[in-house]
């Protein structure tokens, strides 16, 4: 067992350690701030060099304007996928140039489908556009006139066709027939 005078020897030690410690502390960080610092070198791009050329624009606006898709691009520069894809998020001119491609693409589309249905004609394309440029849409107007009520307060609806539309397939004629839907008051 220790004896007091130990212990206290002990105590002063572990002191002096501890203050040693901090002034060497101390001198190292007042040194450190004094000198000056080396500039860090920026680092250097590693890995493999871009396959990016300056003519993937053009051709991509080109590739764009016909609708190619990028898999397609990928495979006619010779690149995967992936890559045309990051080309596209982080290079601007490339990214803007198929934008501009894209929106040629369906000005020109939407040129050709209107010279369809005005010069040409096409009821098809004219009702396309009917439904896509003025908001128009199909409606199917129901004859309540012809049903009624019942006796326990249920609306009698009676389908009828009209010469107007076409008529439905055999499987799903329901021409003459009454049907009782329950509607609430």
């Amino acid at each position: 067992m220790k004896s007091k005078y130990d212990r206290v020897r002990d105590a002063d030690e572990g002191l002096r350690r501890a203050a040693k410690k901090k002034r060497e502390t101390d001198v190292r960080k007042a040194f450190a701030n004094s000198v000056p610092r080396k500039k860090k070198k920026s680092k250097k791009k590693t890995g493999r060099p871009s396959k990016f050329e300056e003519r993937f624009i053009k051709e991509g606006e080109k590739y764009a304007t016909i609708g190619l898709p990028m898999r397609d691009m990928a495979f006619i520069w010779g690149v995967d996928p992936d890559t045309v894809t990051n080309w596209h998020k982080t290079i601007p001119a490339f990214s803007d140039a198929l934008k501009k491609g894209e929106a040629l693409k369906k000005t020109s589309l939407l040129t050709a489908m209107f010279r369809n249905a005005t010069i040409r004609n096409n009821p098809a394309a004219q009702i396309f556009l009917a439904k896509n440029w003025l908001g128009m849409r199909d409606r199917q107007e129901l004859d309540l006139s012809a049903g009624g009520e019942s006796d326990d307060g249920r609306v009698i609806i009676e389908v009828v066709h009209t010469p107007a539309h076409k008529e439905p397939p055999p499987a799903a004629k329901i021409e003459g027939e009454t049907k009782i839907v329950s509607v609430p008051k």
